[in-house]
C-alpha cells in the first residue's frame, strides 16, 4: 500500500509541476526561462518524474525509501521557499512581480514547496542529507543570477524589464553596493534554511541520540512490607468449642547399630626408614648429630683399618694356586 501511495504521489506532482510549466510558457513566451521560479518548475518536474519511474522499476526490491536524489530534493524545497519570502518582501515594499499575477503564481510559489516537503515527511528515508547540500542550493541561486547578469545586454530595449527580472539584479537602478548587500541576505536566508532542514532531517532519521550524551534518570522501586491486618474474631467462634487435636504420642528412639564390632583390617607393614642416623634432641643441625652416633677413633686406629682393607682387596683378586 505504501507503495502505490508513493508513486501515485510522485505522479500527482510531476503532473502539476508540468502543468504550471506549459502555462508559464503559454502566458510569457521564451521569456520565461529568465525567471528563478521556471527553473524551479523544470527541475521539479524531472524529479517527480523520474522518482516515479525510479520506484516503478524497483517495486521488486525491497523498500528502502530512499530518496531518489536528496541533492534536488532539498533544493526544490529550499529555494521554493525561499522565492515565497522574496515574494512577501515585493508585496511589502509595492515592488512589481513579473510573471503570472494569478492563482498559478500561488501554485508555484505554494504547492511545489509543500508537495516536495510531503514528499520528504512521508515517503523518504531520513538522514540522506549531508552538511555540504545548503552551500550547493546557494550555488544553483548564485549561478543563475550571474547568468541574468551576463545575458542583460543582449535582450532588445523593447524588453527592457526582462534584463532584470528581479529589483536585486538591477544594479544600474539600485547601486552596485545595494545589490551586493540584497545578494548577502538572500546568501543568509539560504544558509539558514538549508541548514534547519538538514538538522531537522538528522534530527528525524533517530541518529541524534548517538552524538547528544542525555542525562540517564533512574527510578527507585521501593517495596514496602505488606501490612498484615489483625484477624477479626467473631462472637459465635469464641462461644463454639474448639474441636481437641489429637496429642501426639512420643516417638520411640530408633536402635542405633552395634558399632563396636570393629573390622579387621589387614595393614600393610611399614617399611624400614632408610634414616639409620637418628638425630638428637634438642639439636637441628643433621650433620652434627651424625658425628655424635659415629664412634670415637683414633688416627692410628683408622690408618690401620685402611691398611687392612686395602690387603683384603689384594688377597681376592690373586687367584689360587693349583695343587703339583
Amino acid at each position: 500500500m505504501r507503495f502505490w501511495l508513493s508513486v501515485g504521489y510522485k505522479l500527482i506532482a510531476g503532473i502539476v509541476a508540468g502543468i504550471a510549466l506549459w502555462l508559464r510558457f503559454e502566458s510569457l513566451g521564451l521569456n520565461a526561462w529568465r525567471l528563478l521560479e521556471t527553473w524551479l518548475l523544470v527541475v521539479t518536474l524531472g524529479y517527480f518524474l523520474t522518482a516515479a519511474i525510479t520506484e516503478w522499476f524497483q517495486r521488486k526490491a525491497p523498500m528502502p525509501h530512499r530518496s531518489f536524489c536528496p541533492l534536488i530534493q532539498g533544493a526544490i524545497i529550499v529555494i521554493g521557499i525561499s522565492l515565497g519570502i522574496l515574494r512577501i518582501t515585493y508585496e511589502a515594499n509595492h515592488l512589481e512581480w513579473l510573471g503570472v499575477r494569478d492563482f498559478l503564481n500561488y501554485v508555484e510559489l505554494l504547492a511545489l514547496p509543500l508537495l516536495a516537503i510531503g514528499d520528504w515527511l512521508f515517503f523518504t528515508k531520513k538522514g540522506q542529507w549531508s552538511l555540504s547540500y545548503p552551500w550547493y542550493w546557494l550555488g544553483i541561486v548564485i549561478s543563475y543570477g550571474c547568468l541574468i547578469l551576463l545575458t542583460a545586454d543582449f535582450i532588445p530595449s523593447s524588453q527592457g524589464e526582462w534584463k532584470y527580472p528581479y529589483f536585486l539584479l538591477n544594479y544600474p537602478e539600485i547601486g552596485i553596493d545595494s545589490m551586493l548587500w540584497w545578494m548577502a541576505l538572500v546568501v543568509v536566508v539560504m544558509l539558514v534554511l538549508g541548514y534547519c532542514f538538514m538538522l531537522l532531517d538528522f534530527a528525524l532519521s533517530g541518529q541524534l541520540g548517538k552524538h547528544v550524551v542525555l542525562p540517564k534518570i533512574k527510578t527507585i522501586v521501593i517495596e514496602e512490607e505488606p501490612v498484615i491486618e489483625p484477624e477479626v474474631i467473631v462472637a459465635e467462634e469464641i462461644l463454639q468449642p474448639k474441636p481437641e487435636t489429637p496429642k501426639a504420642q512420643p516417638v520411640k528412639p530408633k536402635a542405633k547399630p552395634d558399632t563396636t564390632a570393629k573390622t579387621k583390617t589387614l595393614s600393610k607393614p611399614k617399611k624400614p626408614s632408610m634414616d639409620i642416623v637418628r638425630p638428637v634432641e634438642g639439636l637441628k643441625d643433621r650433620k652434627f648429630a651424625q658425628k655424635l652416633h659415629r664412634p670415637s677413633k683414633s688416627k692410628s686406629d683408622i690408618i690401620a683399618d685402611m691398611r687392612l682393607q686395602v690387603k683384603g682387596n689384594k688377597n681376592s683378586q690373586s687367584k689360587p694356586r693349583k695343587k703339583s
